[in-house]
């Protein structure tokens, strides 16, 4: 069964850079509602498409991520900042 929209769902993920894969700026459990902001877009579209227990590699380009605005490190679960324009990778 596939989540919906405003929907509870638990998920881990683990997020880095596409160009290094050694610069992990997330690796968290979040457990929120589909829809609720929590998560950025890529990650909302990837999760509503898969089924419980699912295990996914998410690739996805900047306007599905953190766009021309980036993620500073104050920001990021691992302490390491998201260059702006930058393709993202998770294991979701």
């Amino acid at each position: 069964i596939k989540p919906e929209l405003k929907q509870k769902v638990i998920v881990e993920c683990k997020g880095w850079l596409k160009s290094d894969k050694d610069h992990i700026f997330e690796d968290k459990k979040y457990d929120c509602y589909l829809g609720d902001g929590t998560l950025i877009s890529g990650l909302e579209l990837a999760i509503r498409m898969m089924q419980e227990g699912e295990v996914a590699l998410v690739r996805m380009v900047s306007r599905f991520a953190y766009r021309d605005v980036g993620l500073k490190s104050e920001d990021s679960v691992c302490g390491k900042a998201v260059p702006p324009g930058a393709e993202l990778e998770f294991k979701v």
